[in-house]
């Protein structure tokens, strides 16, 4: 397990709990957000320099020193107890101390060389896995900036417009269906009394019925082929124009 050390914020001097790696690194402080850089191996292990006391102040520090009196010598160590073998107290000792270490400490700083940053700004990508700086607009699957434009926002009357065509589309459609079915229902009828020219005088000896130069299914037929080619074109147009495509494109703004 990774040692840690602990130190101070340099900004709120708030205690910081941080792991050898982070040495020499530049790392934020999560409770004031400040950034600095984590003192080396070296420049810890380095002593801080004293700073010399004014005269007036080190010789009454002086005499204080020599008129103090000796220390008394250090205490014996508590002897471990008689029915602890010998060794008990100091295997206890370390048993702690690697409980203390093997438990896990609060990190109250993120290592700036660790956090993702956008490629494009160097801004910090939130959250970390995003595909798309929302700075800047670079998209990291493509390695690419997408360009940003101003466009008019959409209104009533613009839909309706774009709408326009394919509502023509459906009204026509319904008035060729209405034709297509005056032809299957009302075309004999009409070439017999309207255009007899087209009827024989003489009737059909089997069905009894008359006979035509040219039948009135003629007429319905052609008509049926091109009801049917209104009709596609009709359907994929207002399925695109209502349904795919339903927005009115974007009008770009023009920039002086």
């Amino acid at each position: 397990m990774s040692s840690t050390f602990t130190m101070s914020c340099p900004n709120c001097d708030k205690p910081i709990t941080l792991p050898t790696e982070a040495r020499g690194k530049k790392v934020r402080c999560k409770s004031c957000t400040q950034v600095f850089t984590v003192p080396s191996a070296d420049d810890a292990a380095k002593p801080a320099k004293a700073k010399p006391l004014p005269t007036d102040i080190q010789k009454p520090a002086a005499k204080a020193k020599a008129k103090a009196k000796p220390t008394a010598p250090p205490a014996e160590a508590t002897p471990p107890k008689a029915d602890a073998p010998i060794g008990f107290a100091k295997e206890e000792e370390e048993n702690d101390d690697d409980d203390d270490d093997a438990s896990p400490k609060t990190m109250n700083v993120i290592i700036e060389d660790e956090v993702p940053k956008c490629p494009h700004c160097a801004t910090e990508l939130d959250p970390p896995d995003t595909k798309v700086c929302m700075n800047c607009g670079y998209d990291m699957l493509v390695r690419k900036r997408h360009a940003s434009k101003k466009v008019y926002e959409h209104t009533t009357e613009d839909y309706f417009m774009w709408w326009l065509p394919a509502i023509g589309w459906l009204v026509a459609m319904l008035f060729v269906l209405l034709i297509e079915l005056w032809f299957i229902f009302r075309m004999r009828p009409f070439v017999e009394d309207t255009l007899d020219f087209l009827v024989k005088d003489e009737k059909n000896d089997v069905t009894k019925q008359a006979q035509y130069y040219l039948h009135p299914d003629a007429f319905t037929t052609c008509f049926s082929v091109f009801t049917l080619a209104i009709m596609a074109f009709g359907i994929r147009y207002c399925y695109g124009r209502l349904v795919v495509n339903w927005k009115p494109p974007e009008v770009e703004k023009k920039t002086s």
